[in-house]
């Protein structure tokens, strides 16, 4: 399921479970999960007046059985440069939303203190960040308390850029 990010979730994820449950009762597998509301129209209503953007199932595998996951809706949008990238990771750690993490950092007894984002494929940035590439040409603006950043996704064979301070950019192997 992937939820609207301009609706309140709180309503949704406490629905959600039984959601599942009506689901798997009306024998929606993996490959007609996104057709659901073809069946059911009155469950879609439900799910568009949640929040509930759509619908996704994980198949099964040798170890574990079917099951759905929960996720923010992309966005979409133009794919960004590198620089643009790093610009944006550097604004999201200055953010309020990263306080934590800045306070965390703050407080380590350390030299250097470096903070690690990691792309999920719903955002844009995870694009540029996929591929080899020239590196960044720029140092980033790190808010105060931050050294270093590593800039990475979700996807296994995914490079990560780091800007270390005493070596520049660098690219670091995929941990396959």
């Amino acid at each position: 399921m992937y939820l609207s990010p301009d609706k309140s979730w709180k309503r949704a994820l406490a629905r959600i479970p039984k959601l599942l449950s009506e689901l798997e009762e009306r024998g929606v597998l993996p490959e007609t999960a996104p057709y659901f509301w073809q069946h059911d129209f009155n469950l879609y209503i439900e799910f568009e007046r949640l929040g509930i953007d759509s619908l996704s199932c994980i198949p099964s595998t040798e170890k574990h059985p079917p099951g759905y996951y929960v996720m923010q809706a992309s966005w979409g949008g133009i794919v960004p440069e590198l620089e643009r990238v790093v610009a944006s990771a550097c604004e999201l750690m200055s953010s309020p939303n990263m306080s934590k993490l800045r306070k965390q950092l703050a407080a380590a007894e350390t030299d250097e203190r470096h903070a690690f984002l990691i792309y999920g494929w719903e955002y844009v940035e995870a694009v540029p960040l996929s591929h080899e590439g020239p590196l960044p040409s720029d140092p980033p603006e790190l808010p105060e308390g931050i050294d270093g950043v590593w800039l990475s996704t979700t996807a296994s064979r995914s490079p990560a850029i780091a800007w270390i301070p005493k070596r520049g950019w660098i690219r670091a192997s995929p941990m396959a």
